[in-house]
């Protein structure tokens, strides 16, 4: 997993990488899908 644009706060950062790991196991690609992994972009806003 790869953060690509940190928020500027690491507690933040780390949060959002632990909601996507704790919400595995994720289901199978397709069958039909040629690919080994598939890349996903998430987007966490955080407001005050």
């Amino acid at each position: 997993m790869e953060v690509k644009e940190s928020s500027g706060l690491p507690s933040l950062d780390l949060s959002a990488k632990r909601a996507v790991i704790t919400s595995a196991p994720f289901p199978p690609l397709p069958a039909d899908y040629d690919e080994q992994y598939l890349g996903i972009r998430l987007v966490f806003e955080h407001s005050k």
